[in-house]
């Protein structure tokens, strides 16, 4: 689990004030890719919702709240046993985040 927080960690670290939009959207897919890959591997919610309060550093509130709303979201859908199947879900997870920031982004930044 330790190695979950530190992937999603250093992803939100490369994330700066003056980041392009695809840049923060590339980590925030990151992020939900390993949420999925956690999802689907079996880790309980209570042990992904518990790793969104061990946060630390600049906007650690904001990524908070939006890797909560991922695991929830998360929750949300089936858990595959085939790998196959388990990446599918993955790449589809991380894609409608990437897609869902990418949308957002270009609102505020034509």
């Amino acid at each position: 689990m330790k190695r979950i927080l530190l992937i999603i960690v250093f992803s939100l670290m490369s994330v700066t004030s003056n980041a392009k939009p695809t840049d923060l959207c590339v980590s925030i897919s990151k992020m939900a890719e390993v949420i999925m890959w956690a999802r689907q591997e079996g880790y309980s919610s209570a042990e992904m919702i518990a790793l969104t309060e061990r946060l630390e550093g600049r906007n650690a509130d904001l990524f908070s709240k939006l890797m909560e709303g991922m695991v929830i979201n998360a929750f949300g859908i089936q858990r595959h046993f085939s790998d196959e199947y388990k990446e599918q879900e993955i790449e589809e997870f991380k894609s409608q985040y990437y897609i869902k920031c990418y949308q957002s982004a270009s609102k505020h930044y034509p």
